[in-house]
């Protein structure tokens, strides 16, 4: 144990010893995002907004749909002018049905998000708290159940290793999927940062799990945790790419 920890801090040190700057572009994002719970076989939006007609971009997952506009699909749009995003009018079609919704949005910005209420047919800022407590906790016991299972596999059965575990995790990846969740609806970027959060819970598990777990030797507790986060993180880049976050 004594020779892990040094061999874990010089590993950490290193990663601030090479930077380099670098230099980046990517696409527009979305001036307004529309979430619309569930999925359906037509759906379609326009916003009209300064009497300028605006051609929203669908997109949907396993769960949601999104409708999305940007400032390059506006006519003669002048970047250096705000627009009035009072009483603007969203029209959207889910299936066969036209709905005609008005609302006041911000006349400049980028990324702002919308859900669509499908009972009233009205529009409320941000996203719903049921619906992040349930994509929290689905990635949340969903990584515990993995985990859990790859620990159990490699024969750790004291209550004092599950306590600590679970303790551990429910911390550290509570943390980590609420860092996702705040976040765009859909953000496949979110990989990269995903990455990164892991190395570092990885390198948070270790030390902890290797200090106050008593079962077993250490390299095959240092294994486990690193083996059990591996398969998270592969586990966490699925729900990314094919669920809302």
């Amino acid at each position: 144990m004594k020779k892990v920890l040094p061999v874990i801090l010089l590993i950490l040190f290193s990663f601030f010893l090479f930077v380099c700057n670098t230099k980046a572009n990517s696409a527009e994002p979305p001036m307004v995002w529309i979430l619309v719970p569930g999925t359906f076989e037509r759906a379609e939006g326009v916003l009209i907004i300064d009497s300028k007609v605006v051609p929203g971009y669908v997109r949907s997952n396993k769960m949601e749909t999104y409708i999305r506009f940007y400032y390059g699909s506006i006519p003669g749009f002048d970047h250096q002018k705000n627009l009035d995003g009072r009483n603007a009018r969203f029209v959207i079609t889910l299936d066969n049905r036209q709905y005609t919704i008005s609302s006041d949005i911000r006349g400049i910005g980028y990324n702002d998000l919308y859900t669509l209420d499908l009972e009233t047919m009205t529009l409320s800022e941000g996203t719903t708290l049921q619906r992040n407590v349930f994509l929290i906790s689905l990635r949340l016991f969903s990584t515990l159940i993995l985990e859990g299972l790859v620990f159990f596999l490699m024969g750790y059965r004291t209550r004092r290793t599950w306590i600590l575990f679970l303790l551990v995790n429910l911390i550290t990846q509570g943390v980590l999927n609420i860092l996702i969740n705040a976040n765009r609806p859909e953000n496949v970027y979110m990989i990269f940062a995903l990455i990164i959060y892991e190395f570092w819970i990885i390198v948070v598990e270790e030390v902890i799990l290797l200090l106050s777990v008593k079962e077993g030797k250490k390299p095959k507790l240092f294994f486990t945790i690193f083996l059990a986060n591996l398969l998270s993180l592969f586990l966490g880049g699925w729900f990314i790419m094919n669920l809302p976050l």
